[in-house]
């Protein structure tokens, strides 16, 4: 048993609080009173500090046909937990094998197994090929426990079959009210690629005709939008959520990585009004993702983008980044972080039951944060290597071990991150 005290928490969304955590593999008790610890409880003062929960990444990239992309998956495990991040969701997009069969779950699940020191989630897959068969494949990868189906407008992955506007209203029709989260990079590329005088930093104007293509189309049925990069579109989907069940996800460090990117806001539009960090700030972003792992050749992201290039950095700075940026500089609320990191991707992936909040019995992922250190040596190839962080990530726990301490180093154990599968019954359909 293990008793922080002493802690500094979020309290809702404006107020923050001062408490005694006591815990084990799951959260026994949080009180702002002093907790008596039973015999044998290690205990931790951690005055001074912040504690979050664990860090959810919605959306990363490492499954591929390279030899060693499990090697990858491992590093950069332990990458976000040294960053403060105790899940990721994985995608299959980047391998000519992706997880669009029911039966091919468990050989794909136990590719990660003993790969992980944190936990993980798998994206399954939807193809135009499977179709009108992809309605028993979407059931049979739901009962499997993926905490999503993808799908693509586009793709330069020729095993992807992208599907047309008129299969998606079929498909989003057939599973209205289903509780089955559709992921999507909302970006008509054909349409995009056929006006050879389109601006590239003209990006934000197709996805934003992609997007409300697929509102008209999405029913009752819950869609997230990856690597959303125009405010006008989270303005757009925020003055809807009444009407449709959408989320979505922002990569701040795009915005950092590369200034010429055709995920560049500045460019994008003219309205002053929305900025990306307008939208941080008021808590209007759900989610965050480093979209990490073999990067998306398609989109042009750096121009180190070519085969074999893994970006995982990224995870060890993106926590550390929007503390000290947003919370410590800017002034965002402690509560809006943490939605933001942790309770709204919980919620998105179907695995709030656990994760995502200091509730009692969901898992002791903590990340415990140190606004009086900075972060001086960060990674030339990360993403982060020109901004200054004003805290450092001191611990990080999962299911109540330590796997990350500034002092004593990062946890070596492949096999310490474990599979939690979406649970249905957990999801809520609000996620603001």
């Amino acid at each position: 048993m293990i008793l922080f005290k002493n802690a500094t928490i979020s309290a809702g969304i404006t107020k923050e609080r001062k408490v005694d955590i006591l815990f084990d593999e799951k959260i026994v008790d949080v009180r702002e009173d002093s907790i008596t610890p039973p015999e044998n409880t290690t205990i931790i003062d951690l005055e001074g500090k912040y504690v979050l929960p664990g860090g959810i990444d919605v959306h990363t990239h490492f499954r591929s046909d390279n030899q060693n992309w499990q090697n990858y998956f491992y590093n950069a495990s332990k990458a976000a937990a040294m960053g403060g991040i105790t899940y990721m969701a994985d995608s299959s997009s980047n391998t000519q094998n992706p997880l669009t069969e029911g039966y091919d779950f468990s050989e794909i699940a136990k590719k990660y197994e003993n790969n992980s020191l944190i936990d993980y989630g798998i994206w399954g897959m939807i193809n135009s090929d499977d179709y009108p068969y992809y309605n028993e494949e979407i059931s049979e990868l739901s009962k499997n426990g993926v905490v999503g189906l993808e799908f693509y407008l586009y793709s330069n992955n020729n095993t992807l079959s992208p599907l047309d506007y008129e299969e998606i209203l079929e498909l989003f029709t057939d599973f209205s009210n289903s509780q089955i989260l559709f992921g999507v990079f909302p970006l008509d590329f054909p349409n995009y690629c056929k006006n050879k005088s389109a601006d590239p930093h003209d990006i934000s104007k197709y996805q934003f005709e992609a997007v409300k293509k697929l509102f008209r189309r999405s029913q009752e049925t819950q869609v997230h939008l990856f690597n959303i990069v125009s405010p006008e579109i989270v303005d757009f989907v925020m003055n809807s959520t009444k009407k449709y069940h959408c989320t979505y996800d922002i990569n701040p460090h795009y915005f950092l990585a590369n200034k010429e990117s055709i995920y560049l806001p500045g460019v994008q539009e003219n309205n002053t009004n929305l900025s990306i960090d307008s939208l941080i700030q008021t808590g209007k972003v759900p989610s965050i993702s480093t979209d990490s792992g073999f990067i998306n050749q398609d989109l042009n992201y750096t121009e180190e983008d070519i085969s074999g290039v893994v970006n995982y950095l990224d995870l060890q700075y993106m926590i550390p980044y929007l503390f000290s940026e947003y919370y410590l500089t800017k002034r965002m609320t402690l509560g809006n972080l943490e939605r933001m990191l942790a309770g709204n991707p919980s919620k998105i992936l179907g695995v709030d039951h656990l994760k995502g909040g200091f509730d009692k019995e969901k898992h002791a992922d903590f990340v415990v944060i140190d606004p009086n250190l900075s972060e001086n040596n960060i990674d030339t190839y990360s993403s982060f290597k020109d901004v200054k962080i004003n805290c450092k990530v001191t611990q990080t726990y999962l299911r109540g071990e330590r796997i990350y301490d500034i002092s004593e180093g990062i946890r070596d154990e492949r096999g310490f991150g474990k599979l939690v599968k979406r649970n249905f019954q957990a999801t809520t359909l609000n996620y603001y």
